[in-house]
């Protein structure tokens, strides 16, 4: 059964790379621009363009619906490998997403939505919501192959949400131990309070002032 699928192609992006080659087939090879170092120095940019961009993402955008993850290719850098109890949703192409990610080469198109922990400056661990739009050219063939593995993937998110589950507890006693042991140590910090028991008498006293020099006693 397959399990790799090319990225269909937009009719307009297939003319602009038609069109886009052809411009650098003119200024690399035609004498009004060969003679110049103008028209020379933008051919050669141009296909330094078409190389680095166009090229690689013609070769190597695919997707492939692996044993144990969806893999997600366009540029030879640019790879995303999703596990399969990772994905929450399949959505249209249509959907609207903040953090997305395009990698797909035609308008007819799906968005996978999948859950990224990443770890921050601080050491605190979060969780995103990333969307991928990608676009098979046979969709309904990867949308058959996807549904197959993502049951299995159910599977997966059950294991690790009673991973995740039993950390919390365990997080959540070492917790109370804390707290515990954090009020023993202001107890025995506390300074002693004396009580005491019965009335309390002051005797009275006389002041005493200092007299002037000839002043009688």
């Amino acid at each position: 059964m397959q399990t790799k699928f090319k990225s269909g192609l937009n009719l307009f992006f297939v003319l602009f790379l038609s069109v886009f080659q052809i411009v650098i087939l003119l200024l690399l090879t035609s004498p009004i621009f060969s003679e110049s170092k103008t028209g020379l120095k933008f051919g050669a940019l141009l296909l330094i363009i078409d190389l680095i961009i166009f090229v690689p993402m013609l070769v190597f955008t695919r997707y492939e619906v692996g044993d144990e993850c969806l893999v997600i290719q366009d540029w030879p850098l640019r790879r995303y490998k999703i596990p399969y109890g990772d994905i929450i949703s399949v959505e249209d192409g249509d959907f609207e997403a903040k953090n997305k990610r395009i990698v797909a080469l035609s308008m007819k198109r799906i968005a996978i939505g999948f859950r990224k922990e990443s770890v921050d400056k601080n050491g605190k661990s979060r969780t995103q919501e990333i969307y991928i739009y990608i676009s098979p050219a046979d969709i309904d063939a990867f949308l058959l192959r996807l549904s197959g593995k993502m049951k299995i993937g159910e599977e997966q998110a059950k294991e690790k949400a009673a991973e995740l589950s039993k950390k919390q507890e365990e997080h959540l006693k070492k917790k109370k131990q804390w707290q515990k042991e954090k009020a023993r140590r202001k107890a025995e910090q506390a300074p002693e309070i004396i009580e005491m028991s019965g009335n309390v008498k002051f005797s009275n006293f006389t002041e005493v002032t200092q007299q002037e020099p000839g002043e009688d006693k």
